[in-house]
């Protein structure tokens, strides 16, 4: 990781202040490790790439790598929402043809990176640099835009938060309400599953949508390198999710 706080550092930390199974390294004792979990931010360059092959060249044949570098990328192909789609996981349009121009509502969504730039327009055509996907409404029964939150270990499936917002672009800085008790239905918990299968990792956050005329989700984002808990200003538990 090049840049920003390092949380594999601080997970190392913690892990050896609280765990009593095991003790955790961060960028060292490669040879002697159980376990070998990269943590870094993606998408990894090639730099990046390089460097980590290099390490785990000297891992033990039996050591679990948990996110291997060759699928850390798997999120930012071009082609992963048809790639999920056909696994069998619900994710937004994105196949497009001129009856869409002008009239289909799509979000533009810039590649390569995470806390990607991204706009709500009428569909005009391809861009370069940008995925194009049909705009979901996912308001609730307030009114508000929902964006739900989950993280996946090696199966298991754990809810972070419910974000709700007026904007149709849930984050925090559009004044977004956090809920922490919200609850997943069978279904969302099985289309995770379906995503770590289809791109090979172990350990991610994703964000999913609940359409506004029936709740069905839709699955829009994976960070590959969240933190475990986001830092937040406001904590608000008043409604039942």
């Amino acid at each position: 990781h090049k840049s920003g706080p390092s949380f594999g550092a601080l997970t190392a930390h913690w892990v050896n202040e609280r765990c009593k199974l095991c003790t955790a390294s961060y960028n060292s004792r490669v040879e002697e490790a159980d376990v070998i979990w990269i943590n870094s931010q993606d998408p990894l360059d090639e730099d990046s790439y390089t460097t980590l092959m290099r390490h785990l060249a000297r891992a033990r044949p039996d050591a679990r790598i948990i996110n291997h570098p060759n699928h850390y990328n798997a999120y930012h192909r071009d082609d992963v929402f048809e790639h999920l789609s056909r696994a069998g996981v619900s994710v937004p349009r994105f196949s497009f043809s001129d009856k869409d121009r002008g009239v289909t509502t799509v979000i533009y969504k810039m590649q390569g990176c995470q806390a990607a730039p991204k706009t709500l327009e009428i569909y005009q055509g391809e861009r370069k640099g940008y995925r194009a996907f049909e705009f979901i409404d996912s308001r609730g029964s307030e009114g508000l835009y929902r964006r739900c939150r989950t993280f996946y270990l090696i199966g298991l499936v754990r809810p972070s938060k419910l974000m709700a917002s007026n904007h149709w672009n849930v984050c925090l800085k559009h004044k977004t309400d956090l809920y922490y008790t919200f609850t997943m239905t069978d279904e969302e918990i099985r289309q995770v599953k379906l995503i770590a299968d289809a791109l090979r990792i172990e350990y991610f956050a994703v964000d999913f949508l609940r359409r506004h005329s029936d709740d069905a989700p839709f699955f829009t984002d994976v960070n590959i390198y969240p933190t475990i808990r986001s830092v937040t200003k406001k904590i608000n538990q008043k409604r039942d999710y």
